[in-house]
């Protein structure tokens, strides 16, 4: 597999901590979309990273699409629930991060994996520099997340 994008945006990283967690081993293109001279709309048609190429060649794009597919892989560890109820819910909190242990399960989610790459994103571009100020089981959870190799792996530059 091949990932077109940049470690500096929390999309491209979500995909990324995903295939780490997963052992899926892709190549990693380092191609900023707002660059000149960049590739991405070849690709893209909206001209966004992430962008996914698969080993038959099938292209995806958008990271909730992307993260979908990977999940059709069927390659453990699952980052959605069975029961697509739950993973509706998954997904919903994967959209607007809450507070707890893991966002909705004892086990990793593509809920907690968005919210650690939100949260990495708002450090490295120093949006929000007290998001942590009254949010202590928020900043457990990224403490948790940013300690797993795949999250070391992915921090931006």
């Amino acid at each position: 597999m091949k990932l077109i994008g940049s470690y500096t945006s929390p999309f491209v990283r979500k995909i990324s901590v995903m295939l780490l967690e997963k052992g899926i081993a892709f190549e990693f293109v380092n191609d900023p979309p707002y660059e000149p001279g960049s590739r991405v709309k070849e690709q893209n048609p909206l001209g966004k990273v992430p962008v996914l190429i698969a080993d038959d060649g099938e292209v995806f794009y958008d990271s909730p699409i992307v993260a979908e597919y990977l999940e059709l892989l069927t390659v453990e560890p699952a980052f959605l629930p069975a029961d697509r109820a739950v993973a509706l819910r998954v997904r919903q909190v994967a959209a607007l991060a809450q507070e707890k242990t893991w966002l909705n399960a004892e086990r990793l989610t593509l809920a907690d994996i968005a919210t650690g790459c939100a949260l990495g994103y708002l450090n490295f571009r120093r949006i929000l520099p007290n998001w942590c100020v009254q949010r202590p089981a928020l900043v457990k959870l990224a403490e948790r997340l940013f300690a797993r190799e795949s999250f070391a792996r992915t921090a931006p530059p």
